[in-house]
């Protein structure tokens, strides 16, 4: 019961990974936002390997998940702590809960980081205005309305796919590569293929890297879907039905892994950009929570049959693509410039956040608008 409650705590702690990536890509500028926030998935890679790693030593040398456990948890409270105290708080979250000091100095510091004169464009006596339309909603009901319902839908077919094909494809590798010895109740695993393949993962941030703005997020996250289904499919018919070669099968696994990877990183890109200000935060968390339902699911769909999980693994990358297909392009444009209703009016779509206040605050009065 206890175990299961700290479980629980976890997952509460997990949904709230979606907050710094969005703030983050409110800051950075669009010529580099694709490049910035792919990088970012290769810390996401090296925990990965890490975990397996700390898996290996903790059941093999010590016997004991629970140090396991432990070992895994220090990285949460180092970043915890890290977050906490250098992590620049949004200004428009500032000002909307009254915090107008703090706001301008967090804004002053990002002008100087960019290499600006801080007094200059933010001088004593500036003063914070929240800009809000009386139609704005900051709830869950925003995202009913019109201009983001068929958005907020494809979006969490996507997202909920991603969940389902990334997790299930790593529980599917790692139960085709268990070794189970004769005459003995003790499981082990091939950690070679399964830590070769978690490897596959740096060279889909790659690629995504190298081709997410000559391609487009909407044409790199449809094939990369397809395609991984297709390793990931052909791995688990090759291991129950027709009997492949380990190697072969490490192969598939590696490209499962690949493009699942190139997939999600792009999905938790285009996310963002799609969405507004006014609903960035929670459309990103009502998606993001579709993801870690059908990743509660895929050990059921996995562990019951490898041919099960072969076909329902390829039909879920194939509606994942069809899902992606039906989202507007976001390369080279202005965050939430493509999505909703500021795909109908420019003037609406957002700049980056600093470039933003630091344009109003060259104007001709000190006053600072923040929408």
């Amino acid at each position: 019961t206890v175990l299961l409650l700290l479980l629980s705590i976890v997952g509460i702690g997990v949904g709230g990974l979606t907050v710094p990536y969005d703030t983050l890509a409110e800051y950075v500028p669009n010529a580099y936002r694709g490049t910035t926030m792919l990088s970012l998935n290769y810390f996401w890679t090296f925990g990965s390997m890490m975990a397996l790693s700390a898996a290996y030593i903790s059941l093999n040398y010590f016997h004991s998940w629970r140090v396991l456990v432990v070992v895994t948890s220090i990285p949460c409270w180092v970043s915890a702590f890290a977050g906490w105290y250098l992590v620049p708080e949004t200004p428009r979250w500032l000002c909307a809960h009254g915090k107008f000091d703090q706001a301008l100095e967090t804004l002053r510091q990002g002008a100087t980081q960019n290499g600006h004169d801080a007094l200059q464009l933010f001088p004593p006596g500036t003063t914070l205005v929240v800009e809000v339309g009386e139609e704005e909603e900051f709830n869950f009901q925003a995202l009913c309305l019109p201009q983001w319902r068929w958005i907020v839908m494809n979006l969490s077919g996507a997202w909920a796919g991603f969940g389902l094909l990334y997790y299930g494809t790593i529980l599917a590798i790692t139960i085709i590569f268990q070794k189970n010895e004769a005459n003995s109740n003790e499981l082990d695993f091939d950690y070679s293929a399964i830590f070769t393949s978690a490897s596959a993962e740096i060279f889909g941030v790659l690629l995504v890297i190298l081709t997410v703005d000559r391609w487009g997020r909407v044409p790199s996250q449809a094939w990369s879907y397809i395609v991984g289904g297709l390793c990931a499919s052909s791995m688990c018919f090759g291991s129950s039905v027709w009997g492949w070669h380990d190697r072969t099968l490490a192969v598939l696994a590696f490209g499962a892994r690949l493009f699942m990877m190139s997939a999600s990183c792009v999905t938790w890109i285009i996310t963002p950009e799609l969405l507004t200000t006014e609903v960035r935060a929670t459309g990103h968390g009502v998606v993001n929570a579709m993801a870690r339902v059908t990743g509660i699911l895929s050990p059921f769909v996995v562990q019951k049959s490898r041919t099960v999980a072969g076909i329902v693994l390829l039909i879920t990358s194939i509606l994942s693509a069809f899902c992606v297909l039906q989202l507007p392009e976001t390369a080279g444009r202005s965050m939430g410039g493509a999505g909703g209703a500021a795909s109908q009016e420019e003037s609406t779509a957002e700049e980056p956040l600093v470039d933003q206040l630091v344009g109003a605050a060259e104007g001709e009065e000190d006053v600072v608008a923040i929408g």
